[in-house]
């Protein structure tokens, strides 16, 4: 009886041992491995309005719904530079210094890669202040050459430096920080 036992508990040590090495077979050989890990990036910048048109909503004197382009520069912690261009709408009600934007961000890198992000935000004009203060969210949408398949989320905070107007052309600077994966290769 013993003996039988001891045989059984063999087959099973054994039987274990192979069952715990088909799972990590299983596990390596089945299992997703084309899932990257995610990247963060911090990145400042500035820009500046390059198309502006507005419309006022004649709900009160100061409210007024607009589309825009804006264009600049980016400089991301890794040292890489990239172009930049927001285009998109804004509905702003400068009698109480408050608004709204929504559009789209197409960043060009140094090699040709583009990505594409879908933003949207708030601006306000802090009291005192005669320049608005923005902040803002994304989705990235698209991506092309090393961005191809990305996906992710950023997010910014906009001042803008200089008036809209004359020589002036709305400048801003920027600070924000992207969170993306892209697929394995």
């Amino acid at each position: 009886m013993k003996a039988r036992e001891v045989m059984t508990k063999r087959i099973f040590a054994k039987c274990g041992i192979i069952v715990s090495f088909a799972l990590v077979v299983f596990i390596w050989v089945l299992m997703p491995l084309d899932e990257a890990s995610a990247e963060t990036r911090t990145w400042k910048g500035s820009n500046h309005i390059t198309k502006f048109e507005a419309i006022p909503t004649l709900i009160t004197p100061g409210h007024f719904i607009g589309v825009f382009e804006r264009q600049g520069e980016s400089l991301f912690d890794n040292g890489e530079k990239t172009k930049t261009i927001l285009r998109g709408t804004v509905d702003l009600n400068m009698d109480i210094g408050e608004g709204s934007f929504q559009g789209y961000s197409f960043v060009t890198y140094e090699d040709g890669s583009i990505t594409i992000t879908k933003v949207e935000g708030a601006m306000k004009l802090p009291p005192g202040e005669s320049l608005p203060l923005s902040e803002g969210k994304g989705t990235y949408i698209k991506g092309t050459g090393r961005f191809q398949g990305i996906q992710g989320t950023m997010s910014f905070k906009s001042k803008q430096i200089k008036p809209y107007g004359g020589e002036h052309k709305g400048d801003a600077v920027i600070e924000g920080t992207s969170t993306y994966t892209l697929p394995a290769k």
